[in-house]
Parts: structure tokens; C-alpha cells; sequence
């Protein structure tokens, strides 16, 4: 068995290249020799080349992409280049499996995505910083109901295209990054039932075309100035149970109001 351990690296990525990727995980256990070579990214190449995955959803992956969250890393990013690049919209509600339940960085990659809804599908770990690099085409997000943990990602006011970004229910901490002041097109905003902290960026109440926004129960602090609220275009706010917050300063002027503004603190 040591001789096969101490094969040349090319020979044991041709004799593994023709296992199911799924399984993997699983060889990589080998050995530590074995676990470089099966890691790396030469092999996911030629291992996604040479075998498909064994998945009920392979022809389907829009509306089925469990075989991307179950591959190893540098298979996930081989697979999303192969196998995802083109798609508009992955909206999905299964249930992930706790071992591989985390948003793969080759997220990233999927340039042309317009939607990603993954709520309630048991997501766990960080959002990958990778994600703020859809900042074309990325209109929807939503990662809510899940178990996400850790800050928003510092550049998510790179996804400049995005309308509707929903992270709401979440274990997600830290302070609401002042990057928000970027998503000028962004209309509703849900970061309900987190443990944010820190104080609100004024900047969000500022974007031009934000209609809803939903700070429920975090840990939020701060005084809140609402002066600049004067596009006319915010119809519903919700900053109730969090820590400390005070209003400052709250005008409207020349909205044009007509009905009832939703407000909650």
C-alpha cells in the first residue's frame, strides 16, 4: 500500500479521476499525500471532466442544485463553470444536508444570476464575501430563515443592481456596513431577527428608491437621524426591539403624503 501512496501524482489523479465526485471526501482519507492531490485543482478538472455526478437533479440544476453544496471546494468552482454559469435564477427550498450546508465561494462565478433565493434551506457558516462580486446582473437576494452566521459581507454596496435583499432570521452579528450607501436601485431591506449591532448607517434611509425597511429585533444602538427622508419613496419602517435607539430630527418635506406610513420603534 506505501508504493501506491508514493505513485507519481499524474498516475493517482488518472486512477482517481473516474470516481463520482461525491465521493471524494471520502479517498481524500487515504492518506495526507492522497488528500493533497485529490484537494487540488488540476484534479477537480480532470475528476469533472471524466465523471458526472450521480445526482436526481444533474439535468435540472436550477431548481435542484444539491451536487454544488456536496462537491469539495475546487470542484464546486469547476462544477459552477461547467454546469451554472448561465443561469438567471437558482430559487430553491429543500433542506441541506448539516454536512454540506454552507454557500460555496464559487457563488461568484454565476455572473448572469439575476435571482438567488435560498431561504429556509438550512444554510449555515458565512456569506461568502465572493457574493458581492454579482454586481451586474443581481437583482434579488435572499438568504433568509437560515443559520448564517458572522457580519455582512463589508462590499455588499458593490451589488449596485440589487432591489430586494432579504437576510432577515438569521445568527448574523456585527455592525451594518457602511457599504449600503452603494445599492442606489434597492427598494426593500429585511434584516430582521439578527444580533446586528452598532449604529444604523443614516445613509440607508437616504437611497433614492428605498420603499421598506426592517430592522426588527437585533441589538441596535444610536440616535437615528430621519431629516433627509424627503424622496417620497419610503413607505414602511420597522426599527422595534432593538437595544437603544433614539429619533432625531424626523421631516418630511415635500412628499406629497397620501395614506398611512407604517412606522414601528
Amino acid at each position: 500500500m506505501s508504493k501506491f501512496f508514493n505513485l507519481p501524482a499524474e498516475l493517482i489523479i488518472d486512477i482517481f479521476a473516474w470516481i463520482d465526485p461525491s465521493a471524494v471526501l471520502k479517498f481524500q482519507r487515504l492518506s495526507h499525500r492522497i488528500n493533497d492531490i485529490l484537494s487540488s485543482k488540476n484534479f477537480a478538472v480532470v475528476n469533472m471532466r471524466r465523471s458526472k455526478p450521480r445526482d436526481p437533479g444533474y439535468h435540472k440544476i436550477s431548481s435542484s442544485p444539491t451536487i454544488w453544496f456536496n462537491l469539495p471546494a475546487n470542484h464546486q468552482s469547476e462544477y459552477a463553470t461547467k454546469n451554472l454559469w448561465s443561469l438567471s435564477k437558482i430559487q430553491w427550498r429543500m433542506k441541506l444536508s448539516p454536512l454540506h450546508n454552507r454557500l460555496p465561494e464559487s457563488v461568484g462565478q454565476l455572473n448572469q444570476l439575476v435571482i438567488l433565493d435560498l431561504a429556509t434551506c438550512g444554510l449555515a457558516g458565512l456569506i461568502p464575501e465572493a457574493l458581492c462580486s454579482l454586481s451586474v446582473n443581481l437583482r434579488r437576494l435572499n438568504l433568509g430563515s437560515n443559520n448564517l452566521t458572522g457580519a455582512i459581507p463589508k462590499n455588499i454596496g458593490a451589488l449596485n443592481a440589487l432591489e430586494f435583499l432579504f437576510l432577515h432570521n438569521n445568527k448574523l452579528d456585527g455592525c451594518i456596513p457602511s457599504s449600503f450607501a452603494g445599492l442606489k436601485k434597492l427598494r426593500h431591506l429585511c434584516l430582521s431577527e439578527n444580533m446586528l449591532s452598532g449604529e444604523i448607517p443614516n445613509s440607508i434611509f437616504e437611497l433614492p428608491a428605498i420603499e421598506s425597511i426592517d430592522l426588527e429585533n437585533n441589538l441596535l444602538t444610536g440616535v437615528i437621524c430621519l431629516s433627509s427622508i424627503s424622496n417620497g419613496t419610503l413607505r414602511n419602517l420597522n426599527l422595534s426591539n432593538n437595544h437603544q435607539l433614539n429619533i432625531e430630527n424626523l421631516r418630511l418635506n415635500n412628499c406629497k403624503l397620501t395614506g398611512n406610513i407604517a412606522f414601528h420603534i
